[in-house]
């Protein structure tokens, strides 16, 4: 390939930049497009129209434009939205999950002179569990672009197209949680014509005009499976003489030298790892007052891991990133240089071997530079008046975790211990209060850890269905507690009379553990002000992370520490009483009822399982509860090794039998006309007939229809899957199986290709996987996946197993 002309520039003096970076014609850049603005100041109506209301900071929090590109042979190209969030707020996605905010839409009204597609975002939107919303959430901030496919009719002249698109959203302050309407007058965007589109290069090559080297790129395996991984490998190579600058996550903007900035923007659900390098850059010598350039020459790869989740469904899965870059020999630099990547990637049930090329369109610097901005883990310079105003909300918003409703039983449980402190000396006081914070703050240290290092933000692990789970037993044990179903053994935790007077009045180490205690079901919860300041610690050094973190805790232990100090205080308190069973008795509902919250996010497909765990868990307590705390040793750790025995034991049974199951092979669903569909083309088609309440259905499907070796002749022999659910009413399905002889299920029908319906092969009732193996093979291929003449159904058998349920 030749390379074209190249204008160089001069290398400019020491301690200034080559160049002023100008937008280019990116839709990021250009400030002369139509644009909406969104005004939470003063009540201003802007020039879009949409009216300002009065709010936190008076400034302008959303900013949007649109226009469109096209190819001027073709016709085709793309419309784009362009939002710019202002910081300290966010603006929901695209596909922001039922429960969470209001999803951003984007509609193109609909015309003769056009064909718009689906909008998607150009960077990946930062994805958290929210402890507000008890969901996911995704969010966007600082700058993004929504593009959408764009054809325009035939004679249509772009330039004197405008494409309304109506929009609505809200936009959201990260600290106090308030959230404004985007669309508060509905009045559409307009896009206009922006420019003839710069052709795509599809061949995984690429060279651009500003510089002097050639991109590749490609992704492999070809076709990837659920749960598989990747690896993208974008490589640089120069031409001979002209080096670039070493790789840098952003842009160092106070230094002459522009490093290479590679950024996979948008990656959908998948996992990406840190872009890795194939070598070292070397170093070059010292200008002026800039530090040693390091660069490359040759080639140089840079390579990123990806994960495929477990979740994901077939389809295709669109990569897409920029790259920045700067090329320059001994005595001159070129203009930086920006690229946009993208690579479409099919996702199968069987992973394929092979290379991806990844396709290239020229962009700027700058945009690549800001992107690399907005990626999670980039870390700010610490403000000191920014910090300071964190911390205090931080105190705040700890103080206020303690009313939280996972938090307030076991609170309710440490306020009627002050009951039973009063008349103690204030040195006692104090001290169990400080072992009460103690442990408190040991989970602060221990969450300030995981979020600086391992970026596990407050109330992250609420995303880990293992954790739920966890939360949801430990909640459910100590509502039974408090109750009075079993009696726990550590002083101050709730235990009976019988308890508190076998035992003592509460000890240092029931103080310490109640802390541990509250913390971590507080991790299940947030307060007002700690989305925005756990938020805040996303750009800031790892010691913020921790000062944020014992600040949080800090408020939280602060009554305690209050009334340590001052014991009088406990004198406010109603009087030891009949009261105190009364109200920890309430506080066993209010426990239950958390219990009710955790259960709902834990997915439809986990019901059963876990309420299945749930009651293995009652049954396993009430069985210790059985034994007194007072009994001896011996007979306390029988009862609890056989408790826990039965509850793990029927908690395994719930999950191992009643979970879900994952489909080994694809399932068609039925309707009335499905049968005869797949029958005109030639399929033998396997009809299984269920529902969610049948459980010899469920059994049928686990052991002996959902299996490997039926996959395999299934998918050898071309057979379609097609699955009756008849878990709520369905006049087709009922009038399908009066045909069939049956007024229950299980029923598996198998017709065979090429036979009248009549020739049907019926398995009823509880079936084996040899029977539903003799039976596919009795029916034969479909006669797209094999000769005719080898089918040899035979067309008056059919078989009745059992009888019916």
């Amino acid at each position: 390939m030749v390379a074209p002309a190249l204008s160089q520039e001069k290398a400019p003096p020491p301690g200034a930049n080559p160049f002023d970076p100008a937008e280019g014609d990116s839709p990021r850049a250009d400030d002369s497009k139509p644009r909406l603005k969104l005004d939470l100041g003063a009540g201003r109506d802007l020039g879009g129209g949409i009216g300002g209301i009065g709010s936190f900071g008076g400034s302008e929090e959303a900013n949007f434009s649109a226009g469109f590109k096209v190819d001027k042979a073709s016709g085709k190209g793309n419309l784009y939205v362009r939002g710019e969030i202002a910081p300290g707020w966010h603006l929901y996605s695209l596909t922001q999950p039922p429960g969470g905010g209001q999803p951003l839409k984007l509609t193109p009204k609909k015309s003769k002179e056009f064909t718009a597609g689906t909008f998607a975002p150009d960077v990946q939107p930062e994805k958290h569990f929210s402890s507000v919303f008890k969901t996911d959430v995704e969010e966007h901030r600082g700058t993004v672009v929504f593009t959408a496919p764009l054809e325009l009719a035939s004679g249509v002249k772009p330039e004197e197209l405008t494409i309304e698109v109506n929009y609505s959203g809200q936009v959201c302050d990260d600290i106090v949680g308030r959230c404004v309407p985007l669309n508060l007058k509905n009045i559409p965007l307009p896009a206009k014509f922006d420019g003839y589109v710069a052709p795509q290069d599809t061949s995984g090559e690429y060279r651009p005009k500003t510089a002097n080297l050639v991109w590749r790129g490609y992704i492999e395996p070809a076709t990837v499976a659920p749960g598989s991984k990747a690896r993208l490998a974008l490589t640089a190579t120069l031409d001979k003489s002209w080096h670039l600058y070493a790789y840098a996550p952003t842009d160092k903007k106070d230094q002459i030298a522009r490093p290479t900035l590679v950024v996979l923007s948008n990656s959908g659900q998948w996992q990406k790892s840190a872009v890795s390098v194939s070598k070292q850059p070397k170093t070059g010598k010292p200008v002026g007052n800039e530090p040693a350039p390091q660069y490359y020459e040759g080639e140089v790869t840079f390579t990123i891991d990806l994960k495929v989740p477990t979740s994901a469904r077939p389809g295709n899965e669109v990569l897409t990133g920029f790259l920045g870059f700067q090329t320059c020999d001994d005595k001159s630099c070129l203009r930086p240089s920006g690229a946009k990547f993208t690579v479409s990637v099919p996702v199968a049930a069987q992973e394929q071997a092979g290379k991806r090329p990844v396709s290239f369109q020229e962009d700027d610097y700058v945009r690549a530079a800001k992107i690399a901005e907005q990626q999670p883990g980039r870390i700010e310079p610490v403000n000191i008046a920014t910090l300071s105003a964190q911390l205090v909300l931080s105190l705040i918003g700890g103080v206020l975790l303690n009313l939280m409703p996972c938090v307030l039983p076991v609170l309710g449980l440490k306020i009627m211990s002050f009951v039973k402190q009063g008349g103690q000396s204030r040195g006692h006081v104090m001290s169990l209060n400080l072992a009460y914070t103690a442990g408190l703050m040991l989970v602060f240290l221990v969450l300030a850890t995981l979020s600086a290092f391992l970026n596990l933000g407050w109330g992250q692990q609420m995303t880990q269905l293992w954790f739920r789970l966890t939360m949801l037993v430990l909640m459910f044990a100590f509502g039974l507690s408090f109750l009075g179903v079993w009696e726990m053994t550590i002083p101050g935790l709730g235990g009976s009379e019988v308890v508190e007077t076998t035992q003592g009045r509460e000890g240092l180490p029931g103080a310490f553990f109640k802390g541990i205690l509250t913390t971590i079901l507080g991790v299940s919860c947030s307060g007002p002000f700690l989305g925005g300041v756990f938020g805040y610690t996303l750009t800031q050094p790892w010691w913020v992370t921790y000062l944020i973190f014992i600040f949080v805790g800090l408020g939280m232990a602060s009554p305690f520490l209050v009334i340590g100090a001052y014991p009088r205080l406990i004198g406010l308190l109603p009087k030891p009483g009949e009261w105190m069973n009364t109200f920890k008795h309430l506080m066993g509902f209010v426990m239950m009822g958390v219990v009710i919250w955790v259960f709902s996010t834990l997915g439809e497909m986990n019901y059963i399982p876990a309420l299945t765990l749930l009651v293995g868990v009652a049954f396993g307590l009430w069985w210790i509860g059985r034994v007194p705390v007072y009994e001896d040793t011996g007979k306390q750790v029988n009862a609890w090794l056989v408790g826990t025995i039965a509850a793990t034991a029927i908690g395994w049974f719930g999950f191992a039998f009643l979970g879900p199951v994952k489909e080994l092979y694809e399932w068609k669903p039925y309707y009335e006309d499905t049968l005869a569909k797949y029958q005109s083309e030639g399929k033998t088609v396997m009809l299984d007939f269920t529902a969610d309440w049948c459980a010899n259905c469920q059994t049928n499907f686990r052991w002996a229809i959902n299996t490997q070796s039926v996959k395999d002749v299934v998918e050898k022999n071309g057979v379609v899957a097609v699955k009756a659910d008849w878990t709520d009413p369905n006049p087709a399905i009922e009038k399908k199986l009066a045909e069939l002889s049956s007024r229950s299920i299980p029923v598996l029908a198998i017709y065979p290709a090429g036979k009248p319906p009549e020739d049907v092969i019926i398995l009823r009732d509880l079936v084996t996987q040899k029977q539903v193996l003799e039976a596919l093979s009795d029916a034969g291929p479909s006669t797209a996946a094999a000769p005719a003449e080898q089918e040899k159904s035979p067309a008056e058998k059919v078989a009745k197993v059992g009888s019916s349920e």
